[in-house]
């Protein structure tokens, strides 16, 4: 269990690290925003279901190498790759109504507690 928790916290150092550069970088180059952190979260969806994918077909992948890139690495880099993925597991098992009240749920409250803490500071 120490080991896990020593490797998600490397992954989630570098994913941390990767995500502020990249999104920063993005919103310097196109003079914006939020389109850094768009576009961290959609690769970081991306990545999750790369690696999540992997470890189930490939032998090389250890469950010490998926935890350090899933849980670590792109839990560090977007915490909303997590959330798509656990989307696409719902589908997968054919459940539509689940996921889509999960969505709506999920993106209506963290927006609404973004802008309860954001009022809080005034």
């Amino acid at each position: 269990m120490f080991k896990d928790i020593l490797l998600i916290g490397l992954g989630g150092f570098l994913g941390t690290m990767g995500r502020y550069a990249l999104s920063t970088m993005i919103n310097h180059q196109m003079k914006s925003f939020f389109l850094g952190t768009f576009v961290v979260n959609v690769l970081g969806s991306l990545l999750i279901g790369i690696f999540y994918g992997w470890g189930e077909s490939r032998s090389w992948m250890n469950p010490q190498t998926r935890i350090l890139l899933t849980s670590g690495f792109c839990g560090g880099f977007t915490t909303f790759s997590a959330f798509a993925f656990e989307n696409v597991k719902l589908i997968e098992s054919n459940s539509f109504s689940i996921p889509a009240l999960y969505i709506i749920t999920s993106v209506s409250v963290c927006i609404f507690a973004g802008y309860a803490g954001y009022q809080l500071t005034k």
